[in-house]
């Protein structure tokens, strides 16, 4: 079974649940980062021992294993980090981890010092199913917020009536009010399953991929002009705007939508969707008045990088251009073998051998609109111009 968009989109507000117990790459791997690799990391291990990869912290240094795993008691990094001895305290120069930072190395390694690799971290793994909370709610969901106001001691507040419950749902659904006539309809349908179906209508309507597409143009930093000085307009920007929305009123899988955006191009040449959706690369900004084309160039290829690790990965990959992140495990290496994807892309304007509307472009038509406004008040104020000089010239002798 495939996610589909709004499945996709709908995650986007769902905050991350994390399991209990310290979390090695959120809280360990910044402490020992900060105090502890610089001398015991990749570039140098004192006393032979190395602290950024798990094999090596466990195995220890010269004079044997200083974790051990569910006794930080018997650990000898506990006892070097708390020690006050000069010759023995770790680090032995610069701050002093704090009693926060101490007690959560601590309990890292009385819970076993768990130390996944990145793949197993929580958010590269499929969601676990949880079990269901007690509760009245029929909808699976609401027993969940149930549960939370619940425990907050929150008292939930009575259920909307009709009327605003029809309103929530145009605006969520289709941003839009309903029409009287919508109104109407609503109060006259007393079946049981009236509310289904006014969902399953809007999630049909058109205007539900209009609305819900300006997420996804907002994530792929979507714009009608390039930026920059110039900011010139980009009159063909509207095909991958539609395409997002013909995209969601279709209920394309997630999946497909991901590939035809990155490489549609190459998987269905003979389809213009997906070479349409291939305009997410060059959605960024772009300076048309640059004098340097190999920096030009460069500035593209950081750009359709960054944007693919924040949309597609929801992770920053930009740090990773100039040095190797210092907490999450993504190298300099990897961050320009994901770019060397990019790196045969030609920016170009392709003639589609098909009949597709043509709609005109909000910022075009403005510009074009204001263009001729422009024109004409131009074309005035030279006539006014002409005829104050010839009333001049005319008044000048009877003046005399």
């Amino acid at each position: 079974m495939h996610f589909r968009i709004s499945t996709v989109l709908a995650f986007l507000a769902l905050p991350a649940v994390v399991g209990a117990g310290v979390n090695y790459h959120e809280s360990i791997k910044p402490l020992l980062t900060i105090h502890c690799t610089k001398c015991h990391g990749a570039e140098e291990q004192k006393g032979g021992l190395r602290l950024d990869l798990p094999e090596a912290a466990m195995r220890g240094g010269d004079s044997g294993p200083i974790i051990i795993a569910g006794a930080s008691g018997q650990s000898e990094l506990m006892k070097r980090i708390t020690s006050h001895e000069s010759d023995e305290q770790m680090p032995p120069k610069g701050a002093r981890l704090s009693g926060k930072e101490t007690a959560t190395l601590r309990q890292w390694i009385d819970e076993g010092a768990p130390w996944p690799a990145r793949d197993e971290y929580w958010a590269f793994s499929a969601p676990l199913e949880s079990p269901l909370p007690p509760g009245q709610a029929a909808n699976p969901i609401d027993r969940f917020i149930e549960a939370k106001l619940a425990a907050a001691g929150i008292t939930p507040v009575p259920a909307a009536d009709g009327r605003t419950l029809l309103r929530r749902a145009f605006f969520d659904l289709a941003g839009v009010p309903p029409s009287p006539e919508e109104v109407e309809a609503w109060s006259s349908d007393h079946s049981p399953d009236a509310f289904e179906k006014l969902i399953d209508r809007l999630l049909a309507d058109p205007r539900h991929g209009e609305r819900w597409a300006r997420h996804w143009l907002d994530l792929v930093r979507y714009g009608e002009s390039n930026g920059y000085e110039d900011d010139k307009v980009r009159p063909l920007a509207w095909r991958y705007r539609d395409y997002v929305i013909r995209s969601l009123n279709a209920d394309k899988p997630y999946d497909r939508f991901v590939q035809e955006q990155l490489a549609g191009d190459e998987l269905w040449p003979d389809d213009p969707d997906a070479w349409i959706a291939t305009g997410f690369a060059r959605l960024g900004a772009w300076d048309g008045m640059s004098k340097e084309p190999d920096k030009q160039r460069q500035d593209f290829l950081n750009d359709a990088t960054d944007a693919t690790g924040a949309v597609f990965l929801g992770m920053t990959l930009g740090c990773a251009r100039c040095h190797d992140h210092k907490y999450d495990d993504i190298s300099q290496r990897d961050y320009y073998r994901i770019q060397a994807f990019f790196a045969g892309a030609q920016r170009d304007v392709r003639r589609m051998n098909v009949p597709i509307s043509e709609p005109e472009s909000v910022t075009a038509a403005f510009i074009r609109d204001n263009g001729e406004r422009l024109r004409l008040t131009t074309e005035r104020d030279d006539l006014l111009a002409k005829a104050r000089a010839a009333l001049e010239r005319e008044r000048k002798p009877e003046d005399q």
